[in-house]
């Protein structure tokens, strides 16, 4: 098993897929030290206080709207605590891209002692225009989306990291991708969707086993409140640990900045706060990252 930096996109980490070719049981050893090494050797963003080695790229050093041609690897941003992890989250990013929110998502995550791996669904493509979000969107497969995401699963689940605390937490995009990974993937050990799609069908419910919580605005109309009250009845009725939270004068996306009409600071930082609690990270803490 190898690792590359692709400079094509600056410090992003990228992984060979199929991931599940060869034992790599000690990834996440080797990732530090190719981390220390070239941070040795270029210029970073200053990491975070409590967060020893992060690698993002910058959003302006790269082409908008344009995907990476290497699609036999994952590519996606490794956040590494300060201290020993046992824990880690898979952070899935909205329909943008992975895009500096989302590394300030993965970042505040890591400071609370999680391994964080920030997936680049759309192999480097990043974008502000609505146009080019929807047409990516539509363009990724969920199959490829889905196996990207256990093979990233697999791998974290490395000696640095305790098999059964590797959980998902995403939004919108990738808020419905992170229960689609619960529905695949039986050893998740949590789920949290922030105003993300649900699925259509209650029977694709049965497989899940993770404890899931929810995220949605009462006005937001792709995903109406109806529904998520009816998925949150279909989950309890499985017998599965469900915690959602509708926030009222919400809509869709509400806990991101960048929606200037649409941002809810509030439900945010309560929206956040919930998320660290849900995910067992410093439960007094209320920072908004």
């Amino acid at each position: 098993m190898t690792i590359r930096l692709q400079q094509m996109h600056p410090a992003l980490v990228h992984l060979p897929n199929p991931l599940l070719n060869a034992a790599a049981s000690d990834l996440l050893h080797g990732v530090r030290h190719m981390i220390e090494e070239v941070t040795a050797g270029r210029s970073c963003r200053p990491s975070p206080p409590g967060v020893r080695s992060i690698f993002p790229r910058s959003i302006d050093e790269e082409p908008k709207g344009r995907s990476s041609e290497r699609n036999d690897e994952i590519g996606g941003l490794l956040v590494l605590p300060d201290a020993a992890a046992h824990r880690a989250v898979i952070a899935l990013h909205e329909w943008w891209g992975l895009n500096d929110w989302v590394v300030q998502q993965a970042t505040g995550l890591a400071e609370h002692g999680h391994v964080v791996f920030a997936m680049d669904l759309y192999r480097g493509a990043v974008t502000t225009d609505p146009v080019e979000a929807r047409r990516l969107k539509r363009n990724l497969s969920q199959d490829r989306a889905i196996g990207d995401m256990k093979a990233i699963f697999d791998h974290l689940s490395a000696p640095d990291v305790d098999p059964k605390q590797v959980s998902a937490v995403g939004w919108s995009l990738g808020g419905g991708l992170a229960l689609q990974l619960a529905i695949h993937e039986p050893r998740l050990a949590r789920c949290v969707v922030n105003y993300g799609a649900l699925p259509a069908q209650a029977v694709e419910l049965q497989s899940i086993e993770a404890p899931m919580m929810g995220n949605f605005g009462a006005l937001d109309r792709s995903i109406p409140a109806a529904k998520v009250r009816a998925f949150e009845t279909a989950m309890r009725d499985l017998g599965k640990s469900v915690d959602i939270k509708l926030y009222e004068g919400a809509g869709h996306a509400f806990a991101n900045p960048a929606n200037a009409r649409g941002y809810r600071a509030e439900a945010a930082s309560d929206a956040w706060g919930r998320t660290l609690a849900f995910l067992d990270i410093d439960k007094n803490s209320q920072r908004v990252v």
